[in-house]
């Protein structure tokens, strides 16, 4: 019963989990969270090309940070979004799994609960992960407020799913 519950709860997990991310990345959940267009794209990669010959990340203490991942005909990245997709969903299924996997070791918690506990723990991960990047990198403001409640809704919403499907599935044991 408990595989059968880990293993649904990975995959409908998951799918809820990158069904929220597209959408919260799709409409831009807060203003001015929105990635911003070069005034001219061409003479960019042009300049970061001969400066940063091969991929990886780039810093400069005046406030430069660049992530370089040109591929090798310096063609379209994204022509085909089929395989980013797929490994997105694969990483929603493998983090949706681990926490089905901790939930199981819980006492019995409503999903309600479970979505507030995720929701806090989201939380916690966004602050150590997202606050760096405006401390060390400059992160805008609002790209880490627009982050961060992706995380927590989207964690609020994996731990409502898990949270109802263990109880249906795998209910914790009386004390």
């Amino acid at each position: 019963m408990r595989t059968r519950y880990l293993l649904t709860a990975a995959v409908l997990g998951g799918v809820v989990s990158f069904g929220w991310g597209s959408v919260s990345h799709m409409a831009a959940v807060l203003p001015g969270s929105e990635p911003q267009s070069f005034a001219d794209s061409n003479a960019v990669i042009q300049m970061v090309h001969a400066n940063a010959p091969d991929n990886g990340v780039y810093l400069d203490g005046r406030g430069l940070f660049a992530v370089v991942a040109f591929l090798p005909d310096m063609g379209q990245k994204f022509t085909n979004l089929a395989p980013p997709l797929v490994k997105q969903l694969l990483v929603e299924i493998a983090v949706a799994f681990i926490l089905a996997w901790v939930l199981l070791r819980l006492r019995g918690l409503t999903a309600l609960q479970t979505g507030i506990l995720f929701a806090i723990i989201g939380l916690a991960a966004g602050i150590e992960e997202l606050f760096p990047m405006h401390i060390w990198y400059g992160f805008p403001h609002s790209e880490i407020a627009a982050e961060g409640i992706d995380l927590i809704v989207g964690w609020l919403l994996l731990g409502l799913v898990l949270g109802a499907l263990r109880n249906r599935m795998a209910p914790a044991p009386a004390n």
